[in-house]
């Protein structure tokens, strides 16, 4: 990627804080809220000393001299007039309008500082860049010099953005916008059926291997084309190309953006299933019929405890897990209809329905309707929704 000219304009912005410069108030208060002001703004170890101060026609001028990191020293004025305080240079510019010329910025140098700035860490930067942490860290040290200034405060909690880093963030935001709308019109623009398709689909195994069938018929008709399939719950951003097609589940009320190509493939519904020799004991009174609880969020129209009779005993989070906790009889539990549909021995709750949970869509960017590959990978895929079974949305007979 060739580098991007850069020059930025650093916006330590002029104050509009409240502040009493009145006759009452001293050198010292507007010296402490200057020195305040400006760390905030340069990061939380600038070093700043107060040369010296002045008053003429209700202005209280107090001369800095600023050293953050990386950077030579700094004659700054804090201007105090009117309830509030103003930056400035040495000639009496705001320091909002002050350039900080930068050497060549490349398209790698801003992808740290957002990345650094999304994930909160080192670490989680660059394994989301897929380089090594060492790298992030001294491509972060060797911007913050160039630019004279610190971007992030370390911390025990992570990487706090200074506000030098939050006035470089916009910019970089609008080149990462700039460069993914480029890739996405040119691969659009791509008319043949070779070249790689990233796929992102939900970690939900019923709803995968109906997916996966789908796809290797589409790996045999078009052999050139190579499939990278990523399943996880996390959500993808298919703006910036984290993946060419994602398998999500939305809200029932939820639709995707308006820049996303969207098209329902079923409905998921949820329900209280038991196993039924549970179900039997208990109906003889040989067992307790308890329910099993769980933290993730679940319709609402569900039957609560109290409506149903009977108590809570155990707890268990997962999908698979509270699958695994019904089938073994430890009790009633909410689970998706999809993963009991196989299991002749899990039956539903007696007089209790299923409830509409989650619609699964079937997503990509609208600028790759025009990519050969794309639309044959979404005719393919489309199938899933013919395909897809009654009883995943609740439809069976208990």
């Amino acid at each position: 990627m060739e580098n991007f000219k850069a020059v930025l304009m650093v916006g330590l912005v002029s104050l509009g804080l409240s502040f009493d410069a009145s006759a009452a108030t001293s050198v010292n208060e507007a010296y402490g809220q200057c020195k305040a002001e400006v760390r905030e703004k340069f990061g939380s170890e600038t070093r700043v000393k107060m040369k010296g101060s002045k008053k003429y026609k209700g202005t209280l001028t107090v001369k800095l001299s600023v050293v953050h990191e990386g950077a030579s020293r700094q004659g700054v004025l804090c201007k105090v007039a009117d309830g509030a305080f103003v930056l400035t240079d040495k000639e009496g510019a705001a320091l909002s309008e002050v350039r900080v010329p930068m050497q060549e910025l490349s398209w790698d140098d801003l992808k740290v500082v957002l990345a650094c700035s999304r994930h909160g860490s080192t670490r989680m930067a660059a394994s989301a860049l897929g380089v090594s942490n060492s790298t992030i860290a001294r491509r972060l040290e060797t911007l913050e010099a160039a630019i004279e200034g610190r971007l992030f405060d370390r911390t025990p909690d992570g990487l706090l953005a200074t506000a030098l880093c939050e006035e470089l963030l916009p910019i970089a935001k609008t080149v990462e916008d700039t460069i993914s709308d480029g890739q996405l019109r040119l691969t659009g623009r791509d008319a043949l059926l070779a070249g790689k398709l990233k796929v992102s689909i939900a970690d939900f195994q019923p709803m995968n291997r109906l997916l996966f069938e789908k796809l290797h018929d589409f790996s045999k008709t078009y052999p050139r084309i190579q499939l990278d399939v990523k399943s996880s719950n996390e959500n993808v951003d298919l703006s910036r190309r984290e993946a060419d097609f994602a398998v999500r589940g939305l809200k029932i009320d939820q639709r995707p953006p308006k820049d996303i190509v969207g098209v329902k493939l079923g409905l998921l519904s949820v329900g209280l299933y038991v196993h039924k020799q549970l179900l039997a004991d208990a109906r003889l009174g040989k067992r307790e019929l308890t329910l099993i609880d769980t933290a993730e969020a679940l319709p609402t129209e569900l039957p609560t405890q109290s409506e149903l009779g009977i108590r809570v005993k155990h707890s268990v989070d997962g999908v698979i897990p509270r699958l695994d906790a019904v089938a073994n009889q430890m009790g009633v539990a909410a689970l998706p209809c999809c993963t009991v549909s196989d299991l002749d021995d899990v039956v539903r709750l007696p007089q209790t329905e299923s409830v509409p949970f989650r619609y699964v869509w079937l997503l990509y960017h609208k600028d790759l309707r025009q990519s050969a590959r794309v639309r044959a990978l979404f005719k393919h895929l489309l199938e899933v929704e013919n395909s897809w079974p009654d009883n995943w949305a609740g439809r069976e007979t208990s």
